[in-house]
C-alpha cells in the first residue's frame, strides 16, 4: 500500500481506511522512511459500486434535459449525493464533461462523466458492459427472443465507482478542469490514469491538495496512489516563513517501466512575498528552493499500488548536476 507524508481523515465508503495528519518534510530534518499506508483521499470520497445505466453518451443529455425526472434520474445514475433529490426543483448542472478513454484492459473505451453541481463535483466511472454478456442471446429460440423483446433492453454501462468531491461551483480553485486530469499509465503507457486533486484551506493561509490516481483493473476502480501533491503551511504566531511542499510521481530513469519516484521538494516562502505560487518544479528552481527528496516506489502487482522500496534519500533536479553554460 502507498505511503501518506501529510492526511485528514475524510468520510470514505471504501476498504481502505484513512491515514493521521503528519507534518511536511522540513529543509533541515534528516529523510525518514515514509511507511506504507492506506492512499491518501484529503477531502474527496470514494464509492465503488455495480450499477446498470444508460451509455455515457445518453446519460450526459440527460443531465441537461428540460424534465426534472430525467435530470433526477441520470443524477441518481451518476451517483449524486441524495441532497440534490431533496430540495424541490432537481438542478442543471453547471458543466457537464465526458471523457472516453482506456482506464482499464478490456480493449474497449471505458468512460468518466463528470458533472459540476452547486455544491459537489461528482465523477462517476462507467465501464461498458463485456462482450460476452452482450452475445448472450446468440443461439436461444425464436419464442424466448420473443419474450425478451417485450422487456426494457439490458444496460449496456456499469457505474462501478463515483468520486465525489464537496466544493462550491464559485470557487476558483476547485474547477473542473483542475479537479480531473488524464495522464498515461505509468504501468502501462497503453492505458490512462484518471488523476483528481481536492483542495482543503486551513488556517493561517495555510493549504493542502491532495491527488488521487485511478485505473480500472479487471472491472474494478481501484485507487493506485494518494498523497498530498502541495501544502502551504504558515505559522502567524511566530512570524517564520511558509513551509512550501510540492510533491509528484515520475518514472525512475534507472527503469521506467518497472521503478517509479515520489519526489518531495520543500521550500520557504517569505510573508508577503508576491510572486508565483509552486505550480511547477521550475518555480522551485529559480527561487533556489532545491531542497528535494525521492522516495523509490515499485508497482505491487498483488495489491495493486505503488509500495515504496526503501527510505526517501536525498535528490536534486539532473539541471543541478550539469556544467554551467558558456557565458556568451
Amino acid at each position: 500500500m502507498l505511503f501518506v507524508t501529510t492526511g485528514i481523515a475524510s468520510a470514505q465508503r471504501h476498504d481502505m481506511g484513512s491515514s493521521p495528519p503528519t507534518a511536511p518534510p522540513s529543509k533541515f530534518a534528516t529523510p525518514r522512511p515514509v511507511l506504507p499506508a492506506s492512499p491518501d483521499l484529503g477531502a474527496l470520497t470514494f464509492v465503488t459500486d455495480n450499477v446498470p445505466v444508460p451509455a455515457p453518451q445518453a446519460l450526459a443529455a440527460q443531465l441537461r434535459d428540460s424534465h426534472d425526472l430525467t435530470r433526477a434520474g441520470a443524477l441518481v445514475a451518476v451517483g449524486a449525493p441524495a441532497w440534490y433529490l431533496e430540495q424541490g426543483s432537481i438542478p442543471t448542472p453547471h458543466s457537464v464533461r465526458l471523457d472516453l478513454l482506456p482506464l482499464g484492459d478490456s480493449g474497449r473505451l471505458d468512460a468518466i462523466l463528470t458533472v459540476e453541481l452547486d455544491h459537489h463535483i461528482v465523477s462517476a466511472i462507467l465501464l461498458p458492459r463485456p462482450a460476452r454478456l452482450q452475445a448472450a442471446t446468440k443461439g436461444q429460440s425464436p419464442a424466448d427472443l420473443a419474450e425478451k423483446s417485450q422487456s426494457p433492453p439490458p444496460a449496456q454501462w456499469y457505474r462501478i465507482a463515483t468520486l465525489i468531491d464537496a466544493t462550491s461551483y464559485g470557487s476558483p480553485s476547485d474547477s473542473l478542469q483542475r479537479f480531473l486530469l488524464a495522464s498515461r499509465s505509468l504501468v502501462d503507457p497503453l492505458r490512462y490514469t484518471a488523476v483528481y486533486h481536492t483542495i482543503t484551506a486551513g488556517p493561517n493561509r495555510d493549504l493542502k491538495e491532495t491527488e488521487v490516481r485511478l485505473q480500472i483493473f479487471s472491472g474494478h476502480a481501484i485507487i493506485t496512489a494518494g498523497f498530498t501533491s502541495r501544502q502551504r503551511s504558515c505559522d502567524d504566531a511566530a512570524q517564520d516563513p511558509c513551509e512550501i511542499t510540492r510533491r509528484w510521481l515520475q518514472p525512475d530513469p534507472s527503469d521506467p517501466r518497472h521503478r517509479f519516484l515520489l519526489v518531495t521538494a520543500t521550500g520557504y516562502q517569505q510573508r508577503g512575498e508576491r510572486g508565483k505560487t509552486i505550480a511547477h518544479t521550475k518555480i522551485f528552481e529559480d527561487s533556489h528552493l532545491r531542497t528535494f527528496l525521492c522516495q523509490p516506489l515499485s508497482f505491487s502487482k498483488a495489491a495493486l499500488q505503488f509500495e515504496p522500496l526503501s527510505g526517501p534519500i536525498a535528490c536534486s533536479n539532473i539541471r543541478d548536476t550539469e556544467p554551467d553554460p558558456p557565458l556568451h
